[in-house]
């Protein structure tokens, strides 16, 4: 057989050199046959394409995707793990040896360790890169953890013989893997998400949850502090590791916030005022020891992931202050002085920046706690009370101390809690896990509006005496429809603008999006509108009745307590419609630009129907693929979308005079819009006090002044960009207007990306 082979080989020198040359990169694999070889059947998947319909999507029974992917893995470096090469010094890097010959190195090489584990702590969870990457490449953190599998009792893991490393820097790791025990326990809860959130594969290294005792860790790295600080090390240059050590204290203190709900910020100040120092005083020439930072956990460890390098921090601490920065700001929440408020910080906690992750999960955890209460203030029933009665039922019949009225309510009162968590939950996910989890749960808010308003009719039939008189019977004001209505229209206008932030749609879909939003903020408007009515017929009805009591000297002790209430609704009602009409004013600004464009044959919204495979009405369905099951879409099909579009393209005869029409009514509805926005940027900068609006936006001033002022300069961008496009067009339209234009959807910094510029380009 050896004979065989090798009479083979000699028979076929040329195919030896071909490989020999293909394995080094130089010519193409040579099993592969040439170019001349070939049959070029693409005309043939060209005619059976052609007959296919839109709808059909082909896929043979034996395609194995798992195993297709499987097989590209063997032997491909950025996917086999046992293929990354190592350094000697990582091979035989010893964690129980001193590093360094003299102290000052060792001082040096432990400070080093300290600060860019910390920095890679950051590194990791602010901007989304792997655990083996960056945190589980410290050689002492693996250490630390394969060691606590057999010493699960001690912290004490280090025995370098040298105090530097077996107190410092062994307290330092111990801090960290309790840190990560905290972070591993919030993934458990399924509030952030693998990947999308936090990418935390310890690959098999739990051992971190044997570390339960905080104290001890606390107590340990206190001692630290306190020997660093004595007179014996005053000269020795250790201001940079003490510093250090106060943010590892500072760590293990942020499960506190949701294990205790601990609103002290002290440990989070700290971090704050810490790390402002390291960024000016840290010496930066320091190194950690050769193969201290390694990938051969990624090697050696239980890897199912891809290989990913080290990732090196950046010298900075920033990292730490807006971590710290964001927790305060998530736990300030229980500050909250009345639902408004706290529906509000909800609101504008993530609207402008993804927030850091750890915030987000802490704010969940912290506001709903453990026996049911909302930031240790309400109960379930109080809770979604309160919320209707910042809105609407104040002083109506829907009173929850009446016995009729909470036995038919108690079931919506469920529902409705359950939709207001399920809303706080969606808004503070990552911008794009949060646009779709909002999307899912329009048609939970359809249903609940669908089932107050069947208990109210209901209750209409029943003899409830008015609130107010009790005399007269109640009146018929729907006050929970109304609400659970505005909740829908508001979910599905943040829905469909979410789309334009994420940079979902394409040009040609902008004139579809946004006049569906125009309408249903349109919609939104009557409905605040009657609620306003029920606040003011209510308000009025109660100033007319205390008059006639005080001519009789009757007791108008209760009706006097209404009026606080209401006249506070009437304010934040006031602000809601602004609001509103700010998003709704921009959206028909949108369309009516879009109309234009169409009407110069440059973009048309119809563009798919040129493209194979796909047809408009498909990307329709698609875009409203979750409002499908709401009421006003069985109105709205493809049909009449195009049919309500075409009422923005200009044609016929007098074309630049319609044209002059509809650029002054856009330029009128940017000027609306404008007003109402400086209105509420002077409510929430004079904290809504002496103003005519309630924004309650006290705890997230500043996210709500960024919001509406992003708002303000997309105003004054859109008017810009209005103006360079009737410049820039002919008076008359041709035909070739699309072969020397196209439209591109522009982003500026500054402005909110909920409306971005529809750009007249040239083509090159």
């Amino acid at each position: 057989m050896y004979g065989q082979v090798k009479y083979q080989r000699i028979e076929h020198p040329r195919y030896n050199l071909d490989e020999k040359l293909y394995l080094l990169g130089l010519t193409d694999d040579p099993s592969w046959p040439k170019d001349d070889e070939l049959y070029d059947i693409t005309h043939i998947f060209k005619a059976l394409s052609s007959q296919m319909d839109a709808k059909d999507i082909v896929k043979t029974k034996e395609c194995g995707f798992y195993e297709f992917t499987h097989a590209l893995e063997v032997n491909n470096k950025k996917l086999d793990t046992s293929s990354i090469p190592l350094k000697q010094e990582e091979i035989h890097f010893d964690c129980n040896k001193p590093h360094g010959e003299t102290e000052e190195e060792r001082i040096n090489f432990v400070t080093a360790i300290a600060s860019r584990l910390l920095r890679s702590i950051t590194t990791w969870l602010n901007d989304h890169q792997t655990f083996p990457a960056t945190v589980l490449s410290c050689r002492y953190i693996e250490h630390f953890l394969i060691q606590l599998y057999s010493l699960p009792g001690t912290i004490d893991i280090l025995k370098t013989g040298d105090e530097y490393y077996d107190t410092f820097l062994n307290t330092c790791t111990a801090s960290v893997c309790y840190f990560l025990s905290f972070v591993s326990n919030i993934q458990e809860t399924s509030i952030l998400y693998e990947d999308e959130d936090l990418s935390f594969d310890p690959m098999a290294l739990d051992s971190f949850h044997l570390l339960r005792n905080q104290a001890v860790i606390a107590k340990k790295l206190e001692d630290s502090i306190k020997i660093l600080s004595s007179p014996q090390y005053l000269n020795k240059n250790v201001k940079d590791l003490i510093n250090l050590m106060h943010i590892f204290s500072s760590l293990i203190h942020i499960e506190d916030l949701v294990s205790k709900y601990s609103e002290d910020s002290e440990y989070l100040d700290k971090i704050i005022t810490v790390s402002d120092d390291l960024n000016v005083s840290y010496d930066w020439s320091r190194m950690p020891p050769n193969g201290s930072f390694s990938m051969i956990a990624q090697k050696t460890l239980s890897n199912n992931s891809p290989v990913h390098s080290i990732v090196e921090p950046v010298n900075s601490f920033n990292g730490w202050i807006d971590l710290a920065k964001d927790l305060k700001l998530a736990i300030s929440v229980s500050q909250s002085k009345s639902p408004i408020e706290f529906l509000q910080f909800v609101n504008f906690f993530t609207r402008t920046q993804e927030r850091h992750p750890l915030s987000r999960a802490v704010f969940l955890l912290f506001y709903s706690r453990k026996n049911g209460n909302i930031i240790g203030k309400y109960g379930k029933n109080e809770f979604v009370d309160k919320i209707w009665r910042e809105f609407s039922t104040t002083a109506t019949a829907i009173d929850l101390q009446n016995e009729l009225v909470f036995q038919n309510l108690s079931l919506v009162i469920d529902h409705c809690y359950t939709a207001v968590t399920e809303w706080i939950r969606n808004l503070t996910n990552n911008h794009a896990r949060a646009r779709r989890c909002i999307g899912s749960r329009i048609e939970m808010w359809s249903d609940i509006e669908t089932q107050t308003h069947t208990v109210e009719q209901y209750l209409h039939k029943q003899p409830l005496p008015d609130n107010i008189d009790s005399a007269k019977k109640a009146s018929h004001l729907w006050p929970l429809t109304l609400w659970s209505r505005a909740m829908k229209n508001s979910t599905i206008i943040d829905y469909s603008l979410r789309g334009f932030e994420l940079e979902l749609y394409q040009p040609f879909e902008c004139m579809e999006m946004t006049w569906f939003v125009s309408h249903i903020a349109s919609e939104s408007d009557e409905t605040l509108r009657e609620v306003e009515k029920i606040l003011n017929s209510k308000f009025n009805q109660i100033s007319e009745l205390t008059g006639q009591l005080l001519k009789t000297k009757q007791n108008v002790k209760k009706l006097n307590s209404y009026k606080p209430q209401l006249a506070r609704n009437i304010k934040y009602l006031k602000y809601l419609r602004a609001h509103n009409n700010v998003l709704r004013k921009l959206s028909i600004f949108q369309t009516y630009q879009f109309g234009i464009l169409k009407s110069y044959g440059i973009i048309d919204n119809n563009e798919l129907k040129e493209l194979p495979f796909v047809s408009c009405e498909l990307l329709h369905n698609l875009r409203f693929k979750k409002l499908i099951g709401t009421k006003f879409m069985k109105k709205l099909t493809y049909a009449a979308f195009q049919k309500f579009l075409n009422q923005y393209v200009i044609n016929g005869p007098e074309f630049q005079e319609k044209l002059q029409k509809v650029v002054e009514e856009m330029k009128l509805a940017l000027a609306d819009a404008r007003i109402d926005v400086k209105e509420i940027i002077h409510s929430i900068n004079k904290g809504d006090e002496d103003t005519s609006m309630l924004t309650g936006t006290r705890l997230v001033k500043d996210e709500a002044l960024s919001f509406y002022e992003e708002l303000e300069n997309s105003i004054e961008l859109l008017g810009n960009n209005l103006d360079t496009i009737t410049v820039s067009l002919p008076e008359t339209v041709s035909g070739d207007l699309k072969q020397k234009f196209f439209v591109k959807l522009r982003y500026d910094k500054g402005s909110c990306p909920y409306f971005p510029i529809l750009t007249l380009l040239e083509k090159q």
